[in-house]
Parts: structure tokens; C-alpha cells; sequence
């Protein structure tokens, strides 16, 4: 528990960091998130992962969206050396400020969790809980998309994009990170 408590309170340090400098306002924090979407946890691992240019390609075209870094950080989350799944952050632009989403991903390989912990924009761009439920049980294909099964919603266009394509972007590298640490 110290180990997590440890993680807990460098990870908080991060996103309180990165929102203060941008203005944006903090809605949860990462280890109160992780902690209400795997309530089980008493481990969760932080993994730096560095991409090639040929896997930054893949994950690209896998996602369609842009991958532009290099550098990836894995959240691995487990109870009792059991694997319960995988949480990720994703910072991105939605319209002229950022907002970061934790993405948390199963052990089938499928969307768990989606939800907006730090929002930039002004509140009413904000996507709503009904919209991130969409995602629950999603995995990386064609209807992942606006075009697809996941409806925009009016007054939050480019919220619902830049999630979307957060979402889309995630699966994609996920795929790659277990392509190079199978779980």
C-alpha cells in the first residue's frame, strides 16, 4: 500500500502540474479516478514505453488519428500480482485549450472507462457521462468513430472528436504495448 500510496501522490503532482499550467480546471484526480474504476487495485505500475518510428506508424494507422510522441506511459493495474487492466492519459487539444482523459482499458482488450479529468474549455463544451459511457465495451474498428456508432452532440462537437480520437488512439497503442510486453 505504501508503494501505491507513493505512485498515488507522484502521479497527483503530474496532473495537478500540467492543469495548473494550463489553466484547466482539475474535475478528479488521476489516482482518485483509477481508484473508482478499479476499487480491487492495491498495485498500479507505471511503464515508460518508447516507440519506434515504424510503431508510432502502426499505431497511426491502426487509430487513423496522428501519433506524434515517442513516449508512452502505461498504467498497470492489478490486485495481488493479478492483472485487472490498463489505464492510460491522454492530454490533447479540444478546441483552443487542452483537456486530459483517463482511458481505462480491460483485460479483453476493450474501453472500461472513459472520463475527462481535467477540462480547459469553458464547462458547457464538456463531453456529458452519458456520451463517455458510449465507450464502455468498445474496442479498435471502423464504428469507433463519429461517422460510426458514436454520436456527436450538439453545443460539444469538437469535445466529442478530440475524445473520440483519444479513444481511437489509445486502443491503437495499446495493441503496440502489448506487442511489446505481452500482458
Amino acid at each position: 500500500m505504501r508503494a501505491l500510496a507513493k505512485i498515488r501522490t507522484a502521479i497527483l503532482a503530474t496532473v495537478v502540474t500540467s492543469a495548473s499550467s494550463l489553466n484547466a480546471r482539475v474535475i478528479r484526480t488521476f489516482p482518485e479516478a483509477v481508484q473508482a474504476v478499479f476499487p480491487a487495485a492495491d498495485n498500479v505500475k507505471r511503464q515508460s514505453v518508447y516507440l519506434t518510428d515504424a510503431q508510432m506508424k502502426k499505431a497511426s494507422e491502426l487509430s487513423r488519428e496522428k501519433i506524434d510522441t515517442a513516449l508512452l506511459i502505461v498504467y498497470k493495474v492489478s490486485r495481488a500480482g493479478q492483472l485487472l487492466g490498463w489505464a492510460y492519459l491522454d492530454t490533447h487539444r479540444v478546441r483552443t485549450l487542452n483537456e486530459t482523459v483517463l482511458i481505462c482499458i480491460d483485460t479483453r482488450e476493450r474501453v472500461l472507462h472513459v472520463e475527462q479529468l481535467s477540462f480547459a474549455e469553458p464547462q458547457e463544451y464538456m463531453a456529458s457521462d452519458r456520451f463517455l459511457e458510449l465507450f464502455k465495451n468498445r474496442q479498435l474498428d471502423n464504428s469507433l468513430s463519429l461517422k460510426g456508432n458514436i454520436p456527436s452532440i450538439t453545443g460539444s462537437t469538437l469535445t466529442c472528436s478530440a475524445i473520440t480520437s483519444a479513444v481511437r488512439r489509445v486502443l491503437a497503442l495499446h495493441k503496440i504495448v502489448l506487442e511489446i510486453n505481452p500482458a
